[in-house]
């Protein structure tokens, strides 16, 4: 063994040492971070029931239904908290077939920009319609079959009905058998192809006024 090469084995003993000890020094400080992330995620709830997937495969198909009948309720200024300086009026209800519709949706494809500054490709959405709704909230009471949305509203929602909500509020459990009645004729007579017939039935609706069903 020539002494070149005995030096160089020399060397390489503190060398292998010091990277012994590095190897155990333990995990970085980064490592120490990443697996407290790792474990934390291994917390998370994970869905079991696609509760949000059903509601939105109902609204869907609530939306896609011509003949479907929407009782919709507005808030002029000064109702719900809301003022500009006029003098409170009274919320509205109307009958509206089908769904609202928001004025960006339509059946071509508009001007996009893609993250690069060049031109974009839209893609249409599940209605086939391009453009975006405005945000709505919606949700189903307990048979899955009446719809409510929530549209731009304030609201306060607990799972333990609260004493104020009791002695301050109207609790709304009861639908106005009535005016569903007349929505079920009316989507009828839209099934068959009688618009006015429709229109006619729920003109009644105002006959109906305060008349709470059973």
């Amino acid at each position: 063994m020539t002494k070149n090469r005995v030096k160089f084995l020399l060397l390489l003993v503190p060398l292998a040492l010091i990277l012994a000890a590095c190897s155990n020094s333990g995990p970085s400080a980064a490592e120490k971070a990443q697996q407290a992330s790792d474990n934390l995620q291994k917390q998370i709830y994970q869905s079991q029931h696609n509760v949000e997937f059903r509601n939105y495969n109902l609204r869907q198909k609530k939306a896609d239904d011509p003949s479907e009948i929407l009782w919709c309720t507005f808030f002029p200024p000064g109702i719900q908290g809301v003022s500009n300086g006029s003098t409170p009026g009274q919320a509205i209800t109307v009958p509206i077939a089908g769904k609202l519709t928001s004025s960006n949706k339509r059946p071509y494809a508009g001007t996009t920009t893609a993250d690069n500054n060049g031109p974009g490709i839209e893609v249409p959405g599940p209605d086939y319609m391009y453009g975006s709704s405005a945000e709505y909230r919606y949700g189903f009471d307990p048979t899955l079959t009446t719809y409510y949305e929530f549209t731009n509203l304030a609201s306060f929602c607990t799972d333990a009905p609260t004493v104020w909500q009791t002695q301050s509020t109207q609790i709304v459990v009861q639908t106005q058998q009535t005016l569903v009645n007349l929505s079920e004729a009316a989507s009828a007579a839209i099934k068959a192809g009688d618009p006015k017939k429709a229109l006619a039935l729920l003109k009644r609706a105002e006959a109906a006024q305060g008349k709470v069903g059973k």
